[in-house]
């Protein structure tokens, strides 16, 4: 048995990328070849038993985690998410003050 680690992840949204360029995403939905060719790529990297499931529920997972991150964000408006780049961006006192803030409140960051 295997646990999911931060390395497939970036193997998986890889994948996925090669696959957007592809043209196998279609009006933000994944085609079925899509995620039939990502299970190869991360066979390649040593998860010989991953399959076609995992990895559609390892896309959802990370789809609703980017999704509450960038709902915190995108409700600041003193942060704004960069396309290009794939990054929240703000100047380095606001992310200090947003730390400051955040440890305050909920004990984290």
């Amino acid at each position: 048995m295997w646990r999911w680690a931060e390395e497939m992840d970036f193997i998986m949204l890889t994948a996925f990328t090669e696959e957007q360029n592809k043209g196998h995403r279609v009006s933000g939905s994944w085609l079925p070849v899509a995620y039939a060719n990502v299970v190869p790529a991360l066979r390649s990297a040593g998860l010989s038993d991953v399959m076609k499931h995992h990895v559609k529920n390892r896309m959802k997972t990370t789809k609703g985690k980017f999704a509450e991150v960038y709902d915190l964000f995108n409700s600041l408006s003193c942060f704004a998410w960069n396309h290009m780049t794939k990054k929240f961006e703000e100047e380095d006192e606001v992310w200090e003050e947003f730390i400051r803030v955040s440890y305050m409140q909920f004990g984290v960051m």
